[in-house]
């Protein structure tokens, strides 16, 4: 695995790997943890060695990709540090390369991964999979945006799902419906937002997908007024998560995304409206799977292991 720092995953990777038998090595490319670990490349072998343990590239039959940079914490902000940590980037990249050149498989795929997480892609790749997705702008042109609010309810989406704390308040990273308020407040200038239609949902629908399999989650949030119009405002007591059987249409649009984009691995965001028609929301290519395998028992964490050895 490699892993950043506090990700309840990797623990449960670790779990897993214990009851099947399967040795793991945790390569963690946290600020604190690299500064403990060394590492030697020569030509196309490498070997690494976290002050715990050590592995060789030769041992290496795959590799869960959990965290692709270094991260820095608040206080780590020196230029040492940064050119520091943009070194340890590099060699993180390059054994990544050197192990895709000797075929051995990564989850979620690299690079392929970095490059399709971008919300400005997701019109294309619904084409991709016959799915409909909604009628959305990117814009920062005022007057674009007023045109489009005039014509119905629209949501506010953000681009990624950082987080900012100020003052004790959480912002970003969550759908907001656009209000006349927040129209007010926009100038010339400002950075770009996503606007999309409102759908007006029954349901939402979680599909994690390794492989060829795919492991459906329907989340029933309009059972909470909290978490109605974005699950991401958990609330797990009033919003059942089940496991579901796919529309064969579904899954199939599915696989031609992953056969095109050649992705192993993706979490697709799908609402079903109050007519039935599935609508594509988000395509995350490394998004995160053990809340679903918690609620639902789906066995989605073994199943990556499967694929991994699956020859």
């Amino acid at each position: 695995i490699v892993d950043g720092q506090d990700d309840l995953h990797v623990s449960n990777i670790e779990s897993i790997c214990q009851k099947v038998n399967k040795p793991l090595f945790i390569f963690d490319i946290s600020h604190s943890a690299l500064a403990n670990t060394i590492i030697t490349v020569n030509d196309n072998y490498f070997e690494i060695n976290n002050g715990v343990s050590k592995i060789k590239s030769t041992q290496i039959s795959g590799v869960i990709l959990r965290s692709f940079f270094v991260a820095f914490g608040d206080k780590e902000k020196t230029l040492e540090e940064k050119l520091w940590a943009d070194d340890w980037n590099q060699v993180v990249k390059g054994i990544l390369s050197m192990l895709l050149y000797d075929g051995v498989k990564i989850v979620p795929s690299y690079p392929q991964s970095l490059v399709f997480e971008n919300k400005l892609s997701f019109p294309s790749i619904s084409k991709i999979g016959g799915f409909q997705y909604p009628n959305t702008l990117v814009s920062n042109h005022k007057s674009m945006i007023i045109r489009k609010v005039e014509h119905g309810k629209n949501v506010l989406k953000p681009f990624s799902q950082k987080k900012y704390i100020i003052n004790q308040s959480e912002y970003g990273a969550k759908v907001i419906r656009m209000t006349q308020e927040l129209l007010e407040s926009m100038n010339e200038g400002d950075s770009p937002i996503l606007l999309q239609d409102e759908i007006i949902k029954q349901f939402e629908v979680r599909v994690t997908t390794v492989g060829k399999i795919s492991f459906a989650c329907k989340i029933d949030n309009q059972k909470s007024d909290k978490a109605s119009l974005d699950w991401r405002r958990y609330d797990f007591d009033n919003v059942p998560h089940t496991s579901m059987i796919l529309p064969p249409e579904i899954s199939s649009g599915i696989q031609k995304i992953h056969n095109k984009l050649r992705v192993n691995y993706s979490a697709i965001d799908f609402a079903v409206d109050v007519n039935d028609n599935w609508w594509f929301l988000d395509f995350n290519p490394s998004g995160q799977w053990l809340w679903i395998e918690k609620l639902t028992t789906m066995p989605i964490t073994l199943s990556i292991l499967e694929y991994l050895n699956d020859d």
